[in-house]
């Protein structure tokens, strides 16, 4: 890595100006000065990638914000071409999020978001990406599930938790950021046929599959 090889680099040439300092430096000193810049390097990368990573999540939930999520979504794009997999996108939302704040108040409402998502970890393959959109908005990316195993899922994610979740999903084959918005408008619409169902059905189960592309 380069910060390694940097690192590598100064240690060296500390060594070496303790080697040509007029008066001889004690043979610790070289070990100690090498473990030193070494080790300072190692601590620097991995603040470095935990600021990283945090810029990437949503402080609430802990999901992917949107950036995060299109950065870890090209992954797993990128996985499903080369299997010839499909790509599915599930659409979540919180049935009546405004009614849910103004009557329990807003950090009501936040520990419900943050209830969610961890109750939707352990549903989730590992290697599906979480993110949260903005207010009670979520999406989950993942391979390897066709249609009806998307809609599947998103029951299985819906009735998770302490509120009601509505679910909407669309599969298909996305090679970028732009066909894969497509593909989040498309669960998107899903969730709110499946709204619009659930305000006109006294069960308030309805989901529906939308076809591979």
């Amino acid at each position: 890595m380069p910060a390694r090889a940097a690192a590598a680099g100064i240690a060296a040439a500390t060594c070496l100006g303790l080697a040509v300092a007029p008066a001889p430096a004690p043979s610790l000193w070289y070990g100690m000065f090498t473990v030193c810049i070494m080790a300072s390097a190692e601590i620097v990368g991995v603040l470095h990638a935990t600021l990283y990573d945090a810029a990437l999540r949503d402080p609430l939930t802990g999901a992917w914000n949107r950036t995060g999520v299109e950065r870890h979504a090209a992954e797993l794009m990128a996985r499903a071409a080369r299997r010839s997999e499909p790509l599915a996108v599930i659409a979540l939302d919180v049935d009546d999020f405004k009614g849910l704040n103004d009557r329990a108040g807003h950090a009501a409402g936040d520990r419900a978001l943050a209830h969610l998502v961890r109750d939707w970890g352990p549903r989730l393959p590992d290697q599906a990406v979480v993110g949260r959109l903005g207010g009670d908005e979520f999406v989950v990316v993942l391979t390897g599930h066709d249609a009806s195993q998307a809609v599947h899922l998103a029951r299985d994610l819906a009735s998770a938790g302490p509120v009601n979740v509505s679910a909407g999903t669309a599969v298909g084959h996305p090679v970028d950021a732009r066909s894969l918005e497509a593909l989040i408008a498309r669960a998107d619409r899903d969730l709110y046929r499946v709204k619009r169902e659930r305000k006109a059905q006294s069960d308030g189960s309805a989901f529906g599959a939308q076809r591979e592309e």
